[in-house]
């Protein structure tokens, strides 16, 4: 816990985390380092704190986030899990596939 706050309770620290879930999965755009930034600051870890609960250097935690590191999934999942996050992989519709769903439809609907 951030020593600049005051500590959470339990009951904050629920709220938190539901508010940060609720976050992550508004954005699944972000990046792994955007992830991870955001997990620490919502919870109001501090590096050292995050990094020992990831099980991870504070250096190597620090370019996790900066977007310089080159984490592992191993290492990623240590990250995540302790806050009750997964990673996984997503396809993303390219603007190609898209425009051909559109056309389909659009055939579509013509023919009948």
């Amino acid at each position: 816990m951030d020593r600049r706050r005051n500590p959470i309770t339990p009951h904050e620290q629920l709220k938190l985390r539901r508010e940060l879930y609720a976050m992550v999965d508004a954005h699944p755009e972000w990046e792994f380092a955007q992830v991870i930034r955001q997990v620490r600051r919502s919870l109001h870890l501090t590096l050292t704190e995050m990094a020992k609960v990831g099980r991870v250097s504070v250096p190597a935690l620090k370019k996790i986030e900066s977007g310089t590191g080159n984490p592992t999934l191993k290492t990623m999942a240590r990250l995540l899990h302790p806050f009750g996050l997964r990673v996984a992989t997503i396809r993303r519709a390219t603007q190609a596939a898209a425009n051909v769903s559109l056309e389909t439809s659009a055939v579509s609907n013509t023919l009948f």
